[in-house]
């Protein structure tokens, strides 16, 4: 990627260690399947856009069977391979016309979906989001959960007793000033007392806050995902799905007391931050108690017409789509919807809220951008680069 002679880049970098950490250190040309670049007037970000985006997954699993794509997916999925494996299994069994799966194998798929959700976004709260802040990362404490979580062919009783582990963290390690109150904060001052009380994600809360505020995002904030629409479309494909939509912890999230106080404030990436850690909470209780009523399944399927499947499956970083036509036992044609299509589409949220910030330093431009990128959480490794004066 050039760079014009009167601007200087400048670059996230970070790690990438297992578990977490989807950022690219000097990235050379090509290196980052999502590359993200913003330009800085010396008071402000004026602009930003998507210079690459990953390649389209659903052209390359064309003429193989299910078997073989689902192989396939394990070197080209990205993160959440337990997520993209699932709904292409489910979708290719909707289109082969197959029973819906057995109550036991629901139960199954949905602790397995839940230990990966919980395990990507430890990764994240635990090794790259206290560095942004100047906070030392946990790589040790990520590792011992990371393993843990999806190691394969665990029982129920050993996913019961991780996620009731899981839990303790969240209120000991994650949010412990949250815990130590009797009620939850119901102003944003409230809400930045219990950040700054402790807790490794805390204080990045707060640091975070103490940024400010942007602006409104430019076009309006973008209506969520909403489940409803997701499960129309699964089912009979006669309710269209919006082209710039957000998907994520902040939509599965956003009628908590919690994440309205930062919403409607104008906290929006803070507001997905707190969503992470919340979705921490909710998939540990699905480890142990999967299909729980007030928990929607992560994942379902359908068949809109003869031949053809349709799957979702909810991951840390958002909805996931898989339509699927089968002909003569062989994928005819496949797509594959993921959530950085919706994050990072042309109207999507990182470009409607990149350009929205005045900042002072070139330094505190990047690390709200870096900030911005992960409370969208893409699941391919990224850069970005900041351009300007």
């Amino acid at each position: 990627m050039q760079t014009p002679p009167a601007m200087t880049p400048t670059a996230t970098s970070s790690s990438a260690a297992p578990g977490g950490s989807r950022q690219c250190i000097d990235a050379g040309e090509g290196a980052a399947p999502l590359r993200l670049r913003a330009e800085w007037d010396g008071s402000e970000v004026v602009a930003a856009r998507v210079e690459a985006r990953p390649e389209a997954i659903g052209p390359r699993l064309c003429g193989l069977s299910s078997a073989e794509a689902a192989a396939r997916l394990v070197d080209i999925a990205g993160d959440s391979p337990h997520a993209h494996a699932t709904a292409l299994r489910l979708a290719c069994a909707a289109a082969a016309g197959e029973p819906p799966p057995a109550h036991d194998e629901r139960l199954a798929t949905e602790r397995e979906l839940a230990a990966e959700l919980v395990a990507e976004h430890l990764g994240r709260l635990l090794l790259d989001w206290p560095p942004v802040f100047g906070e030392d990362a946990r790589p040790q404490r990520n590792a011992e959960f990371h393993h843990r979580l999806l190691r394969p062919g665990q029982t129920q009783e050993a996913l019961y007793a991780l996620g009731g582990e899981i839990l303790d963290l969240v209120a000991r390690e994650l949010l412990t000033g949250f815990f130590r109150r009797i009620r939850p904060p119901h102003t944003l001052a409230e809400f930045i007392a219990c950040a700054e009380e402790g807790g490794i994600l805390g204080s990045v809360l707060a640091a975070l806050l103490a940024l400010g505020k942007a602006h409104p995002p430019v076009g309006g904030a973008l209506p969520m995902l909403e489940p409803a629409a997701v499960a129309e479309w699964t089912r009979s494909g006669s309710a269209p799905l919006p082209h710039a939509a957000e998907t994520g912890a902040l939509a599965r999230h956003r009628h908590s007391p919690l994440i309205r106080i930062l919403h409607v404030k104008g906290h929006l990436i803070s507001a997905r931050l707190m969503a992470s850690m919340l979705d921490v909470a909710d998939g540990a209780t699905r480890m142990r108690h999967p299909l729980f009523d007030a928990l929607p399944a992560l994942a379902q399927a359908g068949s809109p017409a003869s031949g053809v499947g349709r799957a979702s499956v909810d991951s840390a970083h958002g909805i996931l789509l898989y339509s699927v036509t089968l002909r003569d036992g062989l994928i005819a044609a496949c797509d594959v919807i993921r959530p950085e299509d919706w994050n990072f589409a042309d109207d999507g949220p990182f470009l409607r809220e990149a350009h929205v910030w005045p900042a002072s330093a070139r330094e505190t431009a990047l690390q709200r951008l870096h900030a911005l990128t992960l409370a969208l959480a893409p699941g391919v490794p990224y850069l970005v680069e900041l351009v300007g004066r």
